[in-house]
């Protein structure tokens, strides 16, 4: 049933939508189940587990490409050991590619950096630049194109999947571009992040590399927030993305709105705390636009919790329920930059 219409958007109470006047046949069908803005939720991860684990068996002997995403903030702690949790946790559902959040940098770029370099999860996220010294940028290179060799590149580009079909998907990611406000410490970083426009310019760029690869099939991980999010699907710069698997702003969305060249972008958000996960089908003529689309963000309290994932982590890591989350972004003041920082020392020692 519609929730709302307007000029340029359509949203369902699930996603429902159906090119009546697709003259092309279908190139690709392609599954996504994209999760986001888990906060360290442990008990909601061990949920998700089940419900990947069903997805995956959907689709084993169907030629559907499939792919899980993560839009960020899986975990939210300065604790290095919780942070490994919240990895170990993707690595276990099998996600393809992640976009990095805002508290995924509450362990500072070192210990980051040291995560990210360890992990073979792809992780995009084109709207941030670092300083020569800090060590997030030595990891440009694990992600930068063949044959480039141009080190003023930015780090974290979009990143190419080739199915064993021969479809091609191109994934671009961005991390929040207030990060001066939701990052306590935010300064120590050493990083540059990007405002709208200049990340509008900079997805831009990565949507035209990869259509000179040719690529047509392109999937946003973002954690800009849904309200940028929209923009960026509208904008005439940035024409060519396909889904966009959005966090950042906590909540459920499940719409398509229309881009500037009148083609379907498919936008899902699935609010926050891991409480939902969302799953998509989208069929692909051969210009990779959208000829048909069936989504819903779906409750993870549908789904058992995992015993072989939770005997697995209580070993490795103990009890690793969070206390308490702040759930305001905090303005960046130097009185609450400190208490930020002195309150996740108390909950996350």
């Amino acid at each position: 049933m519609l929730k709302s219409l307007s000029n340029n958007t359509i949203s369902f109470r699930g996603i429902n939508y159906e090119n009546k006047n697709a003259a092309n046949e279908i190139k690709a069908r392609t599954a996504l189940f994209g999760i986001t803005d888990i906060h360290g939720n442990f008990s909601a991860m061990s949920r998700l587990v089940t419900a990947s684990d069903k997805f995956t068996q959907r689709y084993n002997s169907t030629s559907t490409d499939t792919f899980k995403v993560s839009s960020g903030d899986i975990g939210i702690s300065i604790s290095e050991d919780k942070q490994k949790y919240s990895l170990d946790f993707l690595r276990r559902i099998g996600i393809d590619i992640a976009a990095l959040g805002n508290h995924e940098f509450d362990l500072g770029s070192k210990k980051l950096a040291k995560l990210i370099a360890e992990s073979p999860i792809k992780f995009v996220s084109a709207n941030f630049d670092a300083d020569d010294e800090n060590p997030l940028k030595a990891l440009m290179a694990k992600y930068i194109k063949p044959g480039e060799t141009d080190p003023t590149r930015k780090i974290f580009n979009s990143y190419i999947i080739t199915k064993p079909d021969g479809n091609r998907y191109g994934f671009i990611g961005a991390v929040p571009t207030n990060m001066d406000k939701v990052v306590a410490g935010f300064t120590k970083l050493g990083i540059n992040v990007f405002d709208a426009d200049k990340t509008k310019k900079a997805i831009a760029e990565e949507i035209r590399n990869l259509k000179t690869q040719g690529v047509n099939k392109i999937i946003f991980v973002s954690h800009l927030g849904d309200e940028l999010d929209e923009k960026i699907a509208e904008d005439e710069g940035t024409t060519g993305i396909d889904v966009i698997l959005s966090g950042h702003s906590h909540r459920k969305i499940e719409k398509v709105v229309m881009s500037h060249a009148n083609e379907p972008v498919v936008i899902m958000q699935s609010g926050e705390n891991g409480a939902n996960y969302s799953e998509l089908e989208v069929d692909f003529d051969d210009n990779g636009v959208i000829q048909k689309a069936v989504g819903e963000v779906k409750n993870t309290e549908a789904h058992e919790e995992n015993t072989e994932f939770e005997q697995e982590t209580s070993k490795k890591y103990g009890s690793k329920e969070p206390l308490g989350q702040i759930i305001d972004d905090i303005e960046n003041t130097k009185a609450a930059n400190a208490m930020a920082e002195i309150m996740m020392g108390i909950i996350c020692p």
